[in-house]
């Protein structure tokens, strides 16, 4: 297991990685808005970020950060469970420094998982942020 930057030559693999974990752990997301989202990830979002991945064999995970913020962290379905995610949370906790996250609200296993790592809940934001209406829990490290 190992952890490497990414660049924009590992977007097709992030995106794919991401798509699949999406429609595995966002069960309330709507078809119309994962083909939504993913134009701007591509375009726009991932490039603002930066990007580690976590490889066993191929990339497995990854996380982006964005100053002492987790941006977005995503594990392959077959992996989630297994200590990939918990692996990924402490490198950005110890290389990136970051001490915030947000989550959507409906996305119960990734608040549970994120609370068990010592993260807490500090407000709501109604309306995440692609102006859809699935609302986000911002939540910090304690």
């Amino acid at each position: 297991m190992e952890f490497e930057k990414l660049t924009a030559e590992n977007f097709p693999e992030v995106i794919q990685l991401w798509e699949a974990s999406v429609r595995f752990s966002h069960d309330f997301l709507k078809e119309e808005d994962i083909s939504l989202m993913k134009p701007m990830l591509i375009n726009t979002y991932l490039q603002s970020l930066n990007l580690v991945g976590l490889y066993k064999g191929g990339l497995i995970g990854f996380y982006g950060t964005r100053s002492s913020k987790l941006e977005m962290l995503y594990v392959l379905p077959n992996y989630i469970g297994q200590g990939y995610g918990k692996a990924l949370l402490q490198h950005a906790r110890k290389f990136e420094k970051i001490d915030a996250v947000e989550v959507n609200e409906q996305n119960r296993s990734a608040l549970a998982f994120y609370e068990h790592q010592g993260f807490r809940i500090v407000n709501k934001i109604e309306k995440d942020h692609w102006g859809l209406g699935y609302p986000l829990v911002h939540m910090v490290f304690d």
